[in-house]
């Protein structure tokens, strides 16, 4: 019995494999970024603050992909909230990203252990770490980080936008 289970492995294993010549003559599997045929791409920027207001780029990816829904801009703005802007080279294009604000953190944990009843508190940071997830463009030129103070957006950092490679 173990010979047959042997040799019907080595049977299997072998249909199983393609020629050496089929293989040299396979197509490869990736798409080129000739204009003619460039994907959709989601571009990922990951950004740090401190509570003194420094805004830092901490890296940039771009994958492809279609992101499906659009966050929207309707929610009112709190003191504290961070705006993303992308604008063109001219201004006259922009995608706007609001973040709540990245230095308050809402946690919740058991009011007395086992009770079942949560409390939930407002924690003040020193720093934070927060990222935009946006539809990638050709006209991206700079990020615009901006923070709203006593009812305006007071500007942070302006950073050029830079495309990282498609990974």
């Amino acid at each position: 019995m173990g010979r047959l289970a042997i040799f019907g492995l080595l049977i299997i294993s072998l249909f199983g494999c393609k020629p050496a010549q089929e293989m040299l003559t396979d197509e490869p599997t990736f798409k080129s970024n000739s204009p003619q045929n460039l994907s959709p791409q989601i571009v990922i920027i990951n950004f740090s603050i401190n509570s003194l207001d420094t805004v830092l780029l901490n890296n940039t990816l771009v994958n492809v992909g279609r992101i499906r829904q659009r966050e929207s801009l309707e929610n009112p703005a709190s003191i504290g909230d961070i705006l993303v802007t992308i604008v063109s080279e001219t201004g006259d294009q922009s995608t706007k990203t609001l973040i709540p604000n990245p230095l308050k953190m809402k946690v919740e944990y058991a009011k007395k252990e086992g009770s079942g009843e949560l409390k939930a508190e407002t924690v003040s940071l020193s720093e934070a770490i927060f990222f935009i997830r946006i539809q990638y463009e050709p006209w991206f030129s700079q990020i615009r980080v901006e923070k709203l103070i006593n009812d305006q957006f007071i500007l942070l950092k302006t950073i050029p936008f830079i495309k990282p490679d498609l990974k």
